[in-house]
């Protein structure tokens, strides 16, 4: 039951009392400011803010042009919200140098994790079209661009071109076919089936071979070979039958099923220099890592960061910083058991709820001064949470190995623990005296839920992510 009116000062005092003296000593171990202008550097806290890297400072990058293919396979359409947009299925980035034409294709492993710029929550690469708004609209694609370019360590995207999967045996047959080594053996949806070795295929059979699961090397890894190897034949097929010229008519001959903002002008560009380039000197690359389990039943895709930041200094020239708060050991830390409320996400489940209290008490009557104390109390207990969570992932995201074995990583989560309880206390006193109409977790989730434990599908709470993308 809520405190009565009559001692709602008295616990006011006391709970603010209680954060103050919680409060000394953990200020004394954090680096971080705990004023209302402090800067909390983590993604699930402060989404990341997208900044290119700029020609001038990278002069490995000037010259290229960037474009994000993505493939769109409308099997998938029920993985997303409300039956909505489908994920990107594949996503490449052809790099054309217009100098030295040079072209390389880089594949992006769908299951990537990422922190989808300006987007609070963790996502797989191929959702961050979903969160943006989804591929029919042009915030949802250039959000897709971002994510992508973060990855390539914030070298631009220039432009995306999407096509639903079904769509390639359009361009393909329009094309009239393309030569290409097939590597193992498969069967078009029409029953017809290819052998190994150098063959002509059609649209039809294109679409089944770049799509194809259950095959002899059914991996994801070896689906986007397939996939690079098509797009490399039909650049091929362009180039060797004088074909650049009519991709505009292509294009204009299918009408729907496609998403692009490459202008005419800039496709002239992209002509001119496909025309010029040698496809036998085309590079193939991936973003090495490794796919296993985790986050709660999520199959993800840890980039190796030495072999990235290696890559991306051999193709751009540019020296990247690892990416952070992506591994394995990093995602545990995060959700601990695997059950809801556990891990460290509880942080973050912790800070959504005070925010609907502070926020909801801001506007809140106060005659005699007590939601100001209790508010105040709040808020520093807030800011020694956001302060101590950023401070404990970014030692958690340095270790090699468990957490648990890190004597710096476990004294630091214990004062986050003690502060999250402290910001609890804090944030229940402020319900009270404010009058917050909070729930406790009988009613449906949305404004007022003061449901403190996080969902063991944590995807789903707002909380967390701040937008839903459904991956199972």
């Amino acid at each position: 039951m809520r405190i009565r009116k009559a001692f709602r000062s008295a616990a006011v005092l006391a709970v603010a009392m209680m954060v103050t003296l919680i409060a000394l000593p953990l200020t004394a171990a954090m680096a971080a400011s705990n004023t209302a202008d402090a800067v909390y550097d983590n993604p699930l806290i402060q989404p990341y803010t997208y900044t290119p890297l700029q020609v001038e400072d990278n002069p490995g990058i000037r010259n290229v042009i960037n474009i994000l293919l993505m493939g769109f396979d409308a099997d998938y359409k029920t993985y997303a919200e409300n039956g909505g947009d489908s994920h990107s299925d594949a996503m490449i980035v052809v790099s054309v140098n217009t100098q030295t034409e040079a072209v390389d294709l880089i594949t992006l492993p769908r299951d990537t994790m990422i922190y989808v710029p300006g987007i609070r929550g963790m996502y797989k690469l191929n959702g961050a079209v979903n969160a943006g708004g989804g591929k029919t609209t042009e915030a949802g694609l250039l959000k897709a661009c971002e994510a992508a370019s973060t990855l390539l360590g914030n070298v631009p995207i220039d432009y995306y071109f999407a096509v639903e999967m079904e769509r390639v045996v359009d361009i393909v047959d329009l094309l009239g076919g393309v030569d290409i080594e097939v590597a193992s053996s498969f069967t078009t949806q029409d029953g017809t089936t290819y052998a190994t070795g150098y063959k002509h295929l059609d649209g039809e059979a294109v679409y089944s071979y770049m799509r194809a699961r259950k095959t002899l090397e059914g991996t994801d890894t070896s689906r986007t070979k397939r996939q690079r190897a098509v797009i490399a034949a039909l650049i091929q097929k362009v180039q060797q039958n004088n074909l650049y010229f009519r991709l505009p008519e292509i294009l204009a001959t299918m009408q729907e099923g496609y998403y692009t903002n490459i202008s005419t002008a800039a496709m002239l560009q992209l002509i001119s220099a496909a025309f010029r380039a040698d496809t036998a000197d085309m590079e193939l690359y991936t973003l090495q890592g490794t796919l296993r389990p985790a986050l709660n039943g999520w199959n993800i895709h840890f980039i190796d960061q030495d072999a990235r930041i290696q890559l991306l200094n051999d193709l751009f020239g540019i020296n990247a910083e690892p990416l952070p708060y992506c591994s394995d050991d990093y995602c545990e830390w995060l959700v601990g058991n695997g059950s809801a409320g556990d891990g460290s996400l509880s942080a973050i489940r912790y800070l959504y709820v005070a925010d609907q209290v502070l926020d909801y008490a801001a506007g809140a009557n106060d005659p005699m001064g007590n939601i100001t104390a209790a508010r105040a109390a709040a808020l520093e207990a807030e800011a020694q949470v956001k302060a101590l969570f950023c401070q404990t992932a970014d030692v958690v995201t340095t270790l090699e190995g468990k957490y648990t074995a890190s004597t710096a990583a476990m004294d630091l989560n214990q004062q986050l623990l003690s502060a999250m309880q402290a910001l609890k206390d804090a944030a229940n006193a402020l319900a009270d005296v404010s009058g917050f109409p909070g729930d406790t977790g009988l009613a449906a989730v949305g404004n007022g839920d003061m449901r403190w434990a996080y969902r063991i599908r944590w995807e789903t709470d707002p909380g967390i992510n701040e937008v839903y993308v459904n991956f199972h």
